[in-house]
């Protein structure tokens, strides 16, 4: 096995070392730390707040819903009655507003976004069954029926099996298009 000599060693170490320091220098020149200066101006983003309102469960997804230049915020708040209220806030006017107001159905166990021959679909899940939600017309549009073993407890969290199905698996990834 060949050794090398204490003296190429010594050479690799120094350039080694001799290029992190350029690359400091670098990346130091590069990078300014006065954010007064014109290019951190480019990195500064706004803040808002969006009041979403007091519910039991909520999910919030972002998704290009309604088809604008802003991707929307989704809010499927779920009460105390377990009523599923769909709400999407659009960006306009420097502020963030509710632009669909909806009621869901009590089967709908959890939401998603997925992109749907080339615009972003609000997906509903439910058992057997993933919909789609139409901005458009404010209703469900049946997308595919699916097996799956996700249940929901009562309290709408967790895993539950279904009733009389104790110790019954159904396959996660078997799907059927209606």
């Amino acid at each position: 096995m060949p050794v090398a000599h204490e003296s190429c060693k010594r050479d690799k170490a120094f350039s080694i070392l001799l290029s992190g320091v350029l690359l400091i220098g670098v990346v130091n020149e590069s990078s300014p730390a006065d954010s007064a200066s014109p290019d951190a101006a480019e990195f500064n983003f706004d803040s808002h707040e969006v009041e979403l309102g007091l519910a039991k469960h909520q999910t919030i997804v972002t998704g290009f819903i309604l088809g604008r230049a802003v991707a929307d915020l989704v809010v499927v708040s779920v009460n105390e009655n377990d009523d599923r209220q769909l709400r999407i806030y659009a960006f306009g006017d420097g502020s963030w507003a509710p632009k669909l107001d909806a009621t869901l159905r009590p089967e709908v166990l959890f939401v998603d976004v997925a992109n749907i021959s080339g615009r972003e679909r609000l997906i509903l899940y439910e058992h057997g069954h993933l919909k789609w939600f139409d901005p458009d017309t404010a209703e469900e549009r049946a997308l595919v029926d699916v097996a799956t073993n996700y249940n929901a407890a009562s309290d709408g969290l967790g895993y539950a099996p279904p009733p009389g199905a104790a110790g019954r698996v159904l396959p996660s990834s078997c799907a059927t298009m209606r």
